[in-house]
């Protein structure tokens, strides 16, 4: 088969669906020896894929309530490319915001 008579689609960097197929599959390799292609630690297809999948799911720590004492006080973070604000508000909650717009 020629290189491109492919089946896979190229996505950026070199990087090809196919190589994404198993980062969502818990599947161990029976090559010892084998490694991912070098085109995953370097692309940008690849980065977007992981920030989505372990950032944009989980619940991550960020502060301590003491760190906010009295109304107003805030707090702006940054983590795997997204920004978000923390703050006391007046009612002496602590809230977030993320910025979803586009």
């Amino acid at each position: 088969m020629s290189p491109s008579a492919s089946s896979a689609t190229s996505l950026a960097n070199g990087v090809h669906e196919k190589h994404l197929d198993g980062l969502s599959q818990k599947i161990l390799s029976t090559d010892l020896h084998a490694s991912l292609p070098d085109e995953l630690y370097c692309s940008p297809a690849v980065y977007q894929l992981e920030r989505r999948a372990i950032f944009s799911k989980r619940w991550f720590l960020v502060s301590h309530k003491a760190r906010y004492r009295s109304p107003g006080d805030y707090v702006q973070y940054e983590m795997g490319g997204f920004n978000f604000v923390v703050v006391k508000n007046k009612a002496e909650s602590i809230v977030s915001f993320h910025n979803i717009c586009r």
